[in-house]
């Protein structure tokens, strides 16, 4: 009774695990939804802090009715204290940054780096010039306009946050670069070049300056790396080649291995025959090669691959080479352990008589079908699991989706 149980539940394993995987989501989806009626009630869920809002809409029953209702839920927003704390953060990481590469508030000769989000977007920034010829919103110094001693521009800048608000205004000192600096440099050729192009509109095109203040101007052209990425595709073309021809001829040589393991219980079992009607092993195996070659030939089908290694063998033979060699020969350029113990067999039987391998044969073909059985009994077993494995993940994908908002509720 019990060995008909096992085997019912053996063939009905995959329906019983497919089953087992829906029942589990089944009751997954009871906990989530009762935990998020609990007690009559329905937990909102806010989202994170700088969100914004969003629009839900939610069902209830009263007096045997069922309504929806639209609410517009806002997102977590913090406490007054806690919002003055993290305007006081956001001013802290601004100052720490605005400046950008000039020296200080009372040398600015390039850009500033002014953010328009600051606390990991939480605090938005905006910002206002006294002079925006000078001094754009974006942080771009006008050089041109600056006067030799320094130019004053009021820098006022908002952080919100929600309805709150913190305005801070810092005076900064514009300056020329000293003349010879490489920002001077970079400033006088900018401006010649502009002169040219201001200058040859008329023109379908314009040649850059040579010299600037007496530097003299070696132009290149953006380098562009397409010959690297010629080089590392073909690389790549290659490697991919020769390991796709490696793996063709591994997948080849595993089909051919496979094949002749399948083929031998068949041979070893013809062997023993032909060897117990009184035939030697030359003859036996002779006729065995014809016999096969004549089925091939008349009926197709798939070609058997021990046949072509057993004529190989035999032409051997009749070159000359001995039965004993050729035989040991014949297992060690198939490789396999069977067939080096079938080749083992006949060189150390052929003092011996045909009886003694016919029976030692027999034994072989018995072996090698149970062999066969356990190879195709794991086959279909690693099928199995191979096809549930996609479905395992899909369960647990589902099931983290579904427990992570009742988690949350808790």
């Amino acid at each position: 009774m019990k060995k008909e149980l096992r085997s019912r539940i053996s063939k009905h394993r995959k329906s019983i695990c497919i089953f087992g995987v829906f029942l589990m989501l089944g009751l997954t989806l009871y906990v989530k939804e009762q935990a998020e009626q609990k007690d009559g009630a329905m937990e909102v869920v806010r989202g994170e802090e700088g969100s914004g809002t969003g629009e839900q809409t939610f069902t209830y029953r009263a007096d045997g009715k069922t309504q929806e209702v639209t609410v517009d839920v806002h997102a977590r927003e913090r406490s007054p204290k806690d919002v003055q704390k993290l305007l006081d953060e956001a001013v802290e990481e601004w100052e720490s940054r605005f400046i950008g590469k000039n020296k200080s508030q009372n040398q600015v000769m390039d850009h500033l780096d002014l953010p328009e989000s600051l606390c990991d977007g939480l605090v938005t920034v905006s910002y206002e010039s006294s002079d925006p010829i000078l001094l754009d919103t974006e942080g771009t110094v006008s050089g041109e306009n600056v006067t030799e001693e320094g130019s004053l521009v009021r820098l006022r800048t908002e952080f919100s946050y929600g309805e709150y608000c913190r305005v801070e205004d810092r005076w900064l000192r514009l300056i020329l670069p000293p003349e010879g600096s490489v920002e001077w440099l970079h400033r006088e050729v900018q401006r010649e070049i502009s002169q040219i192009e201001a200058s040859s509109r008329q023109k379908g095109q314009f040649s850059l300056p040579d010299t600037v203040k007496g530097h003299r101007l070696q132009w290149e052209n953006a380098q562009e790396f397409t010959w690297m990425y010629m080089i590392f595709l073909g690389a790549a073309a290659v490697f991919c080649l020769e390991w796709k021809q490696k793996e063709d001829v591994r997948k080849a040589e595993k089909k051919r291995k496979d094949q002749l393991l399948y083929e031998y219980p068949q041979m070893v079992e013809q062997m023993s025959l032909l060897l117990g009607s009184g035939m030697t092993i030359l003859g036996a195996w002779e006729r065995l090669i014809r016999t096969t070659e004549r089925i091939q030939r008349n009926h197709g089908g798939e070609e058997k691959l021990f046949s072509g290694e057993m004529n190989k063998t035999f032409q051997e033979i009749r070159k000359g080479c001995g039965e004993k060699a050729a035989y040991e020969r014949f297992g060690a350029r198939i490789g396999l352990i069977p067939y080096r113990r079938f080749a083992s067999i006949l060189s150390q039987n052929l003092s011996k008589g045909t009886r003694d391998v016919r029976e030692l044969l027999a034994a072989e073909a018995r072996e090698a079908f149970e062999m066969r059985k356990n190879n195709a009994r794991r086959r279909g077993e690693e099928a199995g699991t191979k096809l549930l494995f996609p479905m395992f993940v899909m369960f647990g994908l589902i099931l983290l989706v579904l427990l992570l908002p009742a988690v949350q509720n808790f």
